[in-house]
């Protein structure tokens, strides 16, 4: 039997893949407007939203409370808001 596959389920196939992608682009738009982040789209590398938002929270650290140690080493005469 011949493996046979049915080119109206690959275009739907293709289709949703197209609409997939396109609605994450528009998520991502939507991140990057509501952060106000600049987004040139000539810049090369980052022209696609999505790579644009990837860039931006893979550099960005989220607020929120860590654990400080401080070593024994470090000078003691530093005043406390250092």
């Amino acid at each position: 039997m011949e493996n046979c596959k049915n080119p109206v389920m690959e275009n739907s196939e293709k289709e949703l893949s197209i609409k997939f992608l396109s609605d994450i682009s528009d998520i991502a738009s939507d991140f990057i407007q509501s952060f106000g982040i600049k987004h040139e789209q000539a810049t090369k590398g980052l022209e696609d939203p999505i790579l644009r938002w990837l860039d931006f929270r893979l550099r960005c650290i989220d607020p929120r409370p860590r654990r400080i140690l401080v070593s024994d080493k470090f000078p003691k005469t530093l005043p406390d808001n250092i």
